[in-house]
């Protein structure tokens, strides 16, 4: 594992011969910020600072400028919020977003990552009681600042702008050193089926920057095309990667099919993330405007953060090649496994492999690893402490066994799956989005997959609806092609040709487009009841 490791990051262009001075820089960065997001821009900007380090839509910035951006921001935050204050960011994809965000961790400075798509009031409540101090914001979400909380717009004339701020003069680099406090960012889970939670992250775990390193096919100073919302973990992980890589990102503030394709052509990108919603609307464009722009240069397509539908992978991959990646995780415990282009072919809905230096297991309800081919619940530790084998230290004196003290170093996904015999895992639903209808139990993932098959249907999400002879019924609600139809009778028989009888829904309603969250998850408790 530990040689495929090294060779992946050989392949990748991070290892390879540097000038000592060089060497001696990145060591000092690392020593005073760490591997996360305090780090910033530096590699870039030692082995190629006049390289474009970000592209949005108010231009270029190079790593030397983006770098110096981040030191002078980091002094104006450093001026109004003290080391262990909170912050919070509300801004789309952009320049200044990638710099507040490098500010603050040089600062010392806790981040809360806002979903552009809450209400004032949801913030207003997200803020409330966590300490947040400060938010900056895009100039159109000035209205949603709280009371009692400082705004700071990205934009503006203002002087406490993060523009005017960061476009200042060269100042001290501010408190950075071997002591200063590692800042938390603070991620918020995507909240599809309940009030969102807090998940803190550091960045820059060595354990998670090798397994995505050696799952992925990204290379050094490549150009990569960042459509997956920052605030989100995948979005925000691989701007990390991409600066690590010494990469240009290239943003787009507002996701567009047409824009994203228009910007890989100009900007000849190499690698494209998102989510699989996006490619879903990419897909979705007529043949001739997919292909009226040239993408030949994009040899990698990663996605995450919701599950891929086989009947998408298959319909992307044979339009734009085999380049497709999928990475399984949550934010609660990172990324998992990834599935490769030849997974998808030979293996249609698999979330692929563990990734190196992470462990996955599916275990029963008494903790035990099930078999291939049986569901059980998904689990995910970086580290192996099932090696370490019984200890004592249990309640009353009891032994703690390998299993146990494995499970108090993992994290539950909260997702149902199963290994297959050649190691790859699949996905059958949240554990808590399943329905039991009649008495038996039922996962939607595996009904969407289904229903997404049929040639005229773009979209699809079931839900249960409570019923007082089943308890439940399955209600699939869907949105069809253009220029398709589809009735009830035709869909029912689609299901049964291939779902076990009490898969097949009940009822199916038509929409002219689904509710989505801003990381292209359906939200189901937006779905109407009846048609």
């Amino acid at each position: 594992m530990l040689l495929a490791a090294s060779l992946a990051f050989a392949r990748s262009g991070l290892v390879r011969p540097y000038r000592p001075d060089h060497l001696t820089r990145i060591g000092w960065g690392v020593l005073r910020y760490g591997a996360g997001p305090g780090f910033g821009p530096q590699a870039g900007a030692i082995f190629c600072p006049a390289r474009p380090g970000i592209v949005d839509s108010d231009g270029t910035v190079s790593f030397r400028q983006l770098e110096e951006r981040c030191d002078v921001l980091a002094a104006g935050l450093a001026a109004v919020v003290s080391p262990g204050d909170s912050i919070a960011l509300l801004a789309r994809n952009s320049a200044g977003f990638y710099q507040t965000m490098v500010a603050a961790a040089r600062c010392g400075l806790d981040v809360l990552y806002l979903n552009t798509g809450f209400t004032a009031g949801q913030i207003a409540e997200t803020v409330t009681g966590r300490g947040v101090r400060v938010l900056v914001h895009d100039a159109e979400f000035a209205g949603k600042v709280p009371s009692g909380v400082r705004g700071i717009p990205m934009s503006g004339d203002t002087p406490a702008s993060i523009e005017r701020m960061a476009a200042g003069p060269r100042r001290s680099r501010g408190p950075g050193g071997p002591g200063l406090r590692r800042s938390r960012h603070i991620m918020l889970t995507s909240g599809t089926t309940g009030r969102p939670k807090d998940v803190s992250r550091t960045g820059g775990d060595i354990a998670s920057i090798i397994a995505l390193v050696s799952g992925l096919p990204n290379r050094a100073q490549e150009t990569w095309l960042v459509a997956a919302p920052m605030f989100h973990s995948w979005g925000w992980m691989n701007t990390l990667l991409a600066m690590l890589f010494s990469s240009t990102i290239v943003v787009a503030e507002r996701f567009d099919p047409e824009r994203v394709l228009a910007l890989a052509e100009r900007e000849h990108c190499q690698v494209l993330v998102a989510v699989p919603a996006m490619l879903r609307l990419i897909m979705s464009l007529p043949p001739g405007v997919r292909r009226r722009y040239g993408t030949s240069a994009l040899r990698a397509v990663t996605v995450s953060g919701s599950s891929l539908p086989p009947a998408l992978a298959e319909a992307f991959m044979d339009e734009f090649g085999d380049i497709l990646y999928s990475l399984y995780g949550s934010t609660e415990a990172g990324y998992a496994a990834v599935a490769t282009p030849a997974d998808l072919r030979a293996a249609p809905g698999t979330a692929g492999r563990p990734l190196p230096l992470v462990d996955v297991r599916v275990l029963d309800d008494q903790g035990l690893p099930c078999q291939p081919g049986t569901r059980g619940m998904i689990w995910v530790s970086s580290r192996d402490a099932a090696a370490a084998g019984p200890a004592a230290g249990g309640p009353s004196g009891t032994q703690v066994t390998a299993a146990e003290r494995w499970r108090e170093t993992a994290a539950c996904t909260g997702d149902i799956g199963w290994f297959d015999e050649a190691g790859r895992l699949f996905i059958a639903g949240r554990s808590d989005d399943m329905i039991i209808t009649g008495g038996e139990n039922v996962y939607p993932v595996e009904v969407e997959a289904r229903l997404e098959q049929h040639p005229s249907v773009l979209e699809a999400a079931v839900a249960g609806r409570d019923d007082q002879v089943y308890g439940q019924i399955l209600v699939a609600h869907l949105t069809l092609r253009e220029g398709s139809t589809a009735t009830a009778d035709a869909l029912r028989a689609w299901c049964r040709s291939g779902l076990a009888p009490f898969q097949v829904p009940r009822q199916f309603i038509i929409h002219d487009q689904l509710p989505h969250n801003a990381a292209g998850k359906v939200v189901k408790r937006a779905l109407p009841d009846e048609d």
